[in-house]
């Protein structure tokens, strides 16, 4: 009979011991849970960490965070030249009868069907290439600057989806990209960049976007900064004839002037 009791007692607590770590294990599980049979463990975070990466994701991200800056310029590139080009060989088709019935020169003609090949791999024709230009220019892109530069009113008007706000909204969307290509271009040419030192010389000379005027202290600034920067450049003798011209519109204090901002910009080439 003692045995019996023993063996009871034995019984109970091995039942209690194994009831106690199978829910210790069940609640491990549920702190450390899998997505699917052979994905990686993921840790669970407490409310408070979740609702900050919920928030977190909801701030404005880089559309193509991972893409190099030539890689970006290659696609916006594209997308804008495959914008207008015609999706299929029935539409190309047509459009080449318009152009031989109104005499639409070869070279215009050749350049559209090899457009047309080149279009062919590309999906998204309709993709934001604006935005991706002013991504790619952040990264660095001088050529990325450059075209930023070329798009007109027109293209700009339907880019930017002007053509149906009020003027007042217009004129001032317009005016903030103004100023970012102003900003992204200072940003590469003070990086080495041929194309946004050219783009910020001519530019001034025209519009500053802080005044709404001309700043010639500022072209010729970015024209002495490009003779010192830029080596082996076709359009060396232009920048020099530039020079030349600015000078002898310009007062000595506003050249001084010029000359203390591109020592500015020289100090911070270098240490870039």
């Amino acid at each position: 009979m003692k045995y019996v009791k023993k063996l009871l007692v034995f019984i109970i607590v091995t039942g209690l011991v194994v009831i106690t770590w199978l829910f210790t294990q069940d609640n491990s599980i549920q702190l450390t849970p899998f997505v699917g049979e052979n994905s990686n463990l993921i840790k669970v975070l407490p409310q408070e960490e979740r609702l900050v990466d919920k928030s977190n994701a909801q701030q404005p991200l880089l559309l193509h965070a991972h893409e190099s800056s030539d890689e970006l310029y290659e696609q916006a590139n594209k997308i804008r030249i495959c914008r207008r080009v015609p999706k299929t060989q029935s539409e190309l088709d047509t459009w080449a009868e318009r152009a031989h019935a109104n005499d639409e020169y070869y070279e215009i003609i050749d350049s559209m069907h090899r457009k047309f090949k080149m279009c062919l791999g590309i999906v998204d024709r309709d993709g934001p290439y604006v935005d991706m230009l002013i991504e790619a220019a952040g990264k660095g892109s001088d050529k990325a600057v450059s075209l930023l530069w070329l798009l007109g009113d027109v293209e700009l008007v339907d880019e930017l989806k002007l053509k149906d706000v009020p003027r007042d909204e217009q004129v001032s969307r317009r005016q903030a990209f103004i100023t970012t290509k102003y900003r992204l271009a200072h940003k590469v040419a003070l990086q080495g960049g041929e194309n946004s030192m050219l783009k910020l010389i001519s530019g001034f000379q025209h519009l500053d976007p802080q005044t709404g005027g001309q700043d010639y202290v500022k072209s010729l600034a970015f024209a002495y900064f490009f003779v010192e920067v830029v080596s082996n450049s076709d359009v060396f003798g232009r920048v020099e004839w530039t020079i030349r011209d600015l000078e002898g519109k310009m007062s000595s204090e506003e050249i001084t002037q010029a000359n203390e901002l591109t020592r500015d910009f020289l100090a911070q080439h270098r240490a870039l």
